[in-house]
Order: C-alpha cells, then sequence, then structure tokens
C-alpha cells in the first residue's frame, strides 16, 4: 500500500532549489498542488509530484 507523504515547504524549497515565493509561482501556474493543513495552516507539497518534478528537469 502506497503511502503519501507530504514535504513542509523548507523541504520542497531545499529539494527543488526554490525560495518560498517560487513555490508560490509554481503553485500560480500550475506546475505544482499546495495543500494547507492544520493549525495556521501550514503548506504542504506531495513528495511523489516534486520528485516528479525534479526528474523532469534532469531530463531536459
Amino acid at each position: 500500500m502506497d503511502e503519501t507523504k507530504l514535504l513542509t515547504t523548507q523541504e520542497t524549497c531545499s529539494r527543488l532549489s526554490k525560495t518560498p515565493q517560487g513555490l508560490d509561482y509554481m503553485v500560480s501556474k500550475g506546475k505544482l498542488q499546495r495543500f494547507k493543513q492544520g493549525v495556521g495552516n501550514q503548506n504542504f507539497y506531495l513528495e511523489e509530484e516534486v520528485e516528479g518534478l525534479l526528474k523532469f528537469r534532469k531530463a531536459a
């Protein structure tokens, strides 16, 4: 059974070498989905989606 792993903004920024503003831009362009959860509506991103972006970047 696959378990969905969520990454924090900090983890996602680190993996994609982006700033939080860069992640906002990617979300606004539909390249990345953001999920809000918990107290203060923390932002989370799907690890699978982030890894897919990294594979696409390496292939280009």
